[in-house]
């Protein structure tokens, strides 16, 4: 699920970094797990090199360091997807001065986004914001 909310993110703010520059991605499901996705950009895409999980807990700074481990973001985007633990989310990052983005409507957007990867995958348009999954291109 962290892939494909880091690939909403990124397409939807426009996200640009730098070759080799990290942005991070993050947000707390209703289930009471928060999930991140680092992405790297690599050429005209970016490319999902780590994942992240932890369960919802005391959000201190400890705990982020702890998280978001050897991870060095250019950029962090806060995806606000349930209330569950929102503020503490917003206030643990709030000196990286992260990109709030609200995912309210998923089904349509995760819809205009998939088409946008099929067309980028096809080769009928190019996405500057693609983010490469993992295995994307392996075919059975």
């Amino acid at each position: 699920m962290s892939s494909l909310v880091a690939y909403v993110a990124i397409n939807q703010t426009r996200t640009m970094v730098s070759e080799g520059e990290e942005v991070f991605i993050t947000f707390a499901s209703h289930l009471g797990f928060i999930f991140a996705a680092t992405v790297i950009r690599e050429g005209q895409a970016y490319r999902i090199s780590k994942d992240h999980q932890s369960e919802v807990t005391a959000l201190t700074q400890n705990w982020k360091k702890n998280f978001v481990g050897s991870t060095k973001p250019k950029k962090i985007i806060l995806v606000k997807i349930s209330e569950t633990c929102w503020n503490e989310l917003k206030e643990v990052f709030k000196e990286d001065k992260p990109e709030i983005y609200h995912l309210f409507d998923m089904r349509t957007l995760f819809n205009e986004t998939m088409v946008d990867k099929v067309l980028h995958v096809m080769g009928v348009k190019t996405n500057e914001y693609e983010v490469h999954f993992l295995c994307q291109d392996v075919f059975g």
